[in-house]
Order: C-alpha cells, then sequence, then structure tokens
C-alpha cells in the first residue's frame, strides 16, 4: 500500500520527511510525504506517484483542502 501526504510546506528534507511520516508498527506501506509544489511537479511532469494517486486513489484524511487542491490542478 501507498500512503500520499500532501504538506503544504516544510523545511525538513525528503529524507527525514519519510522517516517523520512512517507509521510506527505499521508494515508494508510506502509513504510518500511530497509538499504540494513536489506534488504539482509531479502532476506537471507525470512522474511519481502523484498522477496515479489521484486517478486511483481513496481520500482517507483531509485537513485543509490539500487532496482538493491536488485534483483542481490535475
Amino acid at each position: 500500500m501507498h500512503l500520499l501526504v500532501p504538506l503544504r510546506d516544510t523545511p525538513l528534507s525528503f529524507p527525514e520527511r519519510l522517516v517523520r511520516y512512517r507509521p510506527e508498527g505499521v508494515r508494508r506501506v510506502e509513504v510518500f510525504p511530497y509538499t504540494l509544489s513536489e506534488a504539482v511537479a509531479g502532476l506537471k511532469g507525470g512522474f511519481g506517484m502523484v498522477p496515479a494517486a489521484l486517478r486511483e486513489g481513496k481520500l482517507l484524511f483531509e485537513r485543509e483542502g490539500a487532496w482538493e487542491a491536488l485534483r483542481r490542478l490535475a
């Protein structure tokens, strides 16, 4: 399972985010904590997991409209 975690902004590098947002005690879950600008770059470039997440993903939780913002940009 893949989990997209859109972040408005963060001072953390991508490797630091991978460690911070990985759920403890949960196996077989790959977490992708992208900033909104990284997610938009993935949408425009057609790379990464963001395009597939928007096409096939299921929303588990939303705060501050990040998911809808990404959908509008797609």
